[in-house]
């Protein structure tokens, strides 16, 4: 069994605020855990049915994993890149996206033999994923099929990716932030999935470059709205332990959308915007849009923003950067925010205004108002009175790491399934669109395409 940190704490810091003192150790599944997140996932959305074994080796893997039991949040202080056990996923019924182990990044496994590729049927280069409901391909066959003779009969689809689009990088004497930012370079760090709010959290100290040039508070924030379906945000506080220049990078990067192709982008002029689209493979009739719009502090200078030169991040032709040079004063907190509209014309007569329309209008609503509003839903969706609970009549939790491990995966798997399902109140909010409750949950969720995102049903043939 997996020995985890769990804690009850008086009091409910706000979200983001963890208080690591005083765990006790509990034994947790690691379908729940984001460090065996990706592995498990295809249990998770299929069943809800508990595992009761595990290796020596994975025990020393959550060595540093905790629960709190007052906020619904577990929490990591172990940074490991390049691994796909390590990421966090969010969705909200109608898309998601996993995303780095460092922050809110596209990022490819380490490619080491086997490890770095993915399993049946696609046999592919293990990376972050995002997509949208419904967002399949066409293609004559995967690399691996388990009734070949079925081609006979026609083509195959899998599930296609869209840009990935929550990347906020930072440049600092002469070091990138992102998925791959050298590890030494990093301390203090802990990441957390808030399953109380639908947030994801990562904090941590940078030292750009190494040097003795001062360092950098990191502080990201992700969540992907619940109630407004086609909205997501993304918010970035940065806080230098001296004046520095930094500049922000906003990418929407292209080498996430497998299996699909490119269809146009474009860099705004008159708003902070940038905008991407593709199809599914050899499916002409649907294109999906993703938008992102820049909102920044005064220290921020707009009046600097550029587009980046194709090919500064990668080659894929959907991929599209933007960027703004930052002021860091010394010991005061700055902030960036990114806000994403995502749409596709399977659900909406008109995606690209769609998409539009939520990147733009996220900035005047405000960061805070939709994070607000967001938690709302959710708190909503998750009443704690409608969530199992193994404790004892006096409020204590049994001594049984059984119990415990059931206490927890009350909380989270009902989070994960609800993650990508579509509520009543969603519907409601665009407009009753009912389209956007006709899909089935792929097997990994939308922040993977393990088994080609197919979906698996019991049929009674």
């Amino acid at each position: 069994m997996i020995s985890v940190g769990f804690k009850k704490q008086k009091h409910r810091p706000r979200i983001g605020t963890l208080d690591l003192q005083h765990d006790f150790p509990v034994i947790v599944q690691p379908v729940m855990l984001f460090p065996r997140l990706r592995l498990a996932i295809t249990a998770l959305l299929a069943t809800t049915r508990l595992a009761h074994a595990s290796t020596s080796s994975e025990q020393e893997q959550f060595n540093d994993v905790t629960w709190d039991d007052d906020n619904w949040v577990l929490s990591t202080r172990t940074l490991d890149q390049g691994h796909y056990q390590s990421r966090l996923s969010l969705a909200n019924g109608y898309f998601g996206l996993s995303v780095a182990a460092v922050g809110p990044f596209f990022e490819v496994d380490e490619q080491v033999g086997a490890n770095g590729v993915s399993g049946w049927p696609l046999f592919s280069k293990r990376q972050t994923f995002s997509t949208i409901a419904g967002f399949y391909n066409n293609q004559e066959r995967t690399n691996g099929s388990n009734y070949p003779w079925l081609y006979q009969y026609g083509s195959d689809s899998m599930i296609a990716g869209i840009p990935h689009w929550s990347g906020i990088h930072v440049e600092a004497n002469g070091e990138m932030l992102n998925a791959s930012v050298n590890p030494e370079h990093i301390s203090d760090f802990v990441t957390s999935l808030d399953v109380k709010g639908g947030i994801a959290s990562w904090k941590y100290n940078w030292k750009p470059g190494g040097s003795s040039d001062g360092t950098i508070d990191v502080d990201y924030q992700l969540f992907i709205h619940k109630l407004y379906v086609n909205q997501a945000a993304v918010r970035l506080r940065l806080t230098a332990s001296r004046d520095m220049n930094v500049t922000i990078f906003d990418v929407l990067d292209g080498d996430c959308a497998v299996r699909s192709q490119f269809v146009k982008k474009k860099f705004e002029e008159d708003t902070p915007t940038i905008w991407t689209a593709v199809s599914p493979g050899n499916i002409s009739n649907i294109t999906a849009y993703v938008y992102s719009t820049l909102a920044a502090d005064e220290w921020a200078d707009l009046q600097t923003r550029s587009r980046v030169k194709d090919g500064r991040f990668n080659s894929h032709n959907s991929t599209i950067a933007q960027s703004i040079d930052v002021r860091l004063s010394a010991s005061k907190p700055h902030e960036i925010k990114k806000f994403v509209g995502v749409a596709s014309s399977d659900a909406f007569k008109d995606p690209q205004a769609v998409a539009r329309n939520a990147s733009v209008y996220e900035v005047d609503i405000g960061y805070y108002k939709l994070l607000h509003s967001h938690i709302e839903e959710w708190s909503m969706i998750m009443a704690p009175e409608a969530v199992d609970s193994y404790r004892l009549p006096n409020g204590s939790l049994p001594s049984d790491p059984s119990v415990r491990e059931l206490h927890i995966l009350a909380h989270t798997n009902p989070f994960f399934l609800l993650s990508h399902m579509v509520g009543p109140n969603a519907v409601a909010a665009a407009d009753n669109n009912t389209r956007l409750d006709v899909n089935s949950i792929p097997v990994c969720g939308f922040g993977a395409d393990c088994y080609g995102g197919q979906i698996y049903c019991k049929c009674p043939f």
